[in-house]
């Protein structure tokens, strides 16, 4: 097989532009030790995303990196970021650049353990790095499930049972606590925690409805049987950037461009930017390792032709859900709303789609899905949520 250099600056259009290659399930990847993410929104996430859909595409996933055998601080600083963990996780064998003899997959998931040992306790100020918090979930993990976001941890079938599943989570006020922290921890200001506690839908809340989501869709196929290698994540980080880049580090396809072109112009135009200078943004990411929202709408696909594209509008829409419960279908509507109040954004990639949903004029919550979902992007795996919401810290 070929091997795929992957740059440090890799963007999340440079990732789309390789997810479109036939051949990328037949590349080994070469990994830089660290990302050039320092002020860009999703795109740690979206590297997991890629890191998935390469391996499910992959006979035998192979990765190369510039780590040395031995070198546990470096080991331990890579897994630290859920793109060094998922590259671990995701691959079958993780080599060194120059050597093929030693597999270091499992002492890189074993430099891991005091990471996820400290997720578990809630130990904050051992899973931040600088602007970021990101937890870590997954399968077949003794401390897969820790106490920040869960009462207990959840058995396979209460997994499966939106209610029972539902019923673990911490509730919004408890989350809102723990948020408490996690702004605390990164440098959130007094007002922006008013500004947040202010809307309709509380941060909390938007936590609640996407984190419930990864574990409805995240674990199963259409079919009912379970994926390998569940993984789900969430990332919450303040950023600053210059307004051009973080808008071409955060949508894929031309459309989206264009309303992400409006939204941050608009932003700053209302914060008082000018030219190139700085925006500020807090993001919220979650990511989780299932087969995607159209693939949870099969049955109607099937009994309807419906196509990719308007399957994952009908998951968006109000009251549309693959789920049979009364109140299913309005978690991503609550979130379009809290965004909007917030004057933020949301993306959302999935399967061969992408939504980008901007607090711009002529954006509402109540609009049709079809206004800003926008098909015909590289097939997926999984599901990235990102939520930018505007700040002055």
């Amino acid at each position: 097989m070929s091997d795929l250099l992957i740059k440090k600056d890799t963007s999340i259009r440079d990732l789309e532009l390789l997810l479109r290659s036939d051949d990328l399930g037949k590349q080994n990847l070469i990994l830089p030790n660290s990302l050039n993410e320092e002020a860009s929104l999703g795109v740690s996430l979206a590297f997991s995303q890629f890191l998935l859909t390469w391996a499910r595409r992959c006979e035998v996933p192979v990765v190369k990196s510039f780590l040395n055998p031995g070198d546990e601080e470096k080991f331990t600083r890579f897994v630290q970021r859920a793109y060094g963990f998922s590259a671990a996780y995701f691959a079958k064998r993780f080599l060194a650049h120059k050597s093929d003899e030693e597999n270091l997959r499992m002492p890189l998931l074993l430099a891991a353990k005091p990471r996820f040992e400290a997720m578990y306790q809630g130990e904050l100020t051992k899973t931040c790095r600088r602007l970021e918090v990101e937890l870590i979930f997954v399968e077949n993990s003794e401390i897969e499930f820790h106490g920040a976001l869960y009462s207990k941890a959840p058995t396979p079938a209460e997994l499966a049972d939106r209610e029972a599943h539902g019923r673990l989570i911490r509730s919004k006020r408890d989350l809102n606590r723990f948020l408490e922290r996690v702004f605390r921890q990164i440098g959130i200001t007094d007002q922006l925690k008013m500004q947040l506690s202010r809307a309709d839908l509380p941060f909390g809340s938007l936590l609640t409805e996407a984190f419930k989501n990864t574990a409805e869709h995240g674990y199963l196929q259409a079919n009912g049987r379970r994926l390998k290698k569940n993984m789900r994540c969430v990332r919450i980080a303040r950023s600053q950037t210059g307004r051009e880049w973080l808008k071409n580090f955060t949508v894929a396809s031309e459309k989206s461009d264009e309303a992400a072109t409006a939204y941050f112009e608009g932003l700053a135009s209302s914060y008082g930017y000018h030219g190139h200078t700085n925006v500020r943004m807090l993001e919220l990411s979650i990511f989780d390792s299932g087969s995607g929202f159209s693939s949870t709408m099969g049955n109607l696909r099937a009994s309807e032709g419906l196509s990719d594209q308007a399957l994952v509008e009908l998951c968006i829409k109000k009251h549309r859900s693959s789920k049979p419960q009364e109140n299913a279908g309005i978690g991503i509507f609550r979130m379009l709303s809290a965004v909007d109040a917030l004057g933020g954004f949301i993306r959302i990639r999935t399967s061969s789609s992408e939504a980008f949903y901007a607090a711009t004029e002529g954006f509402s919550p109540e609009m049709h899905p079809s206004e800003f979902v926008h098909g015909g992007l590289a097939e997926v795996e999984g599901t990235l949520i990102t939520v930018g919401i505007p700040t002055a810290f």
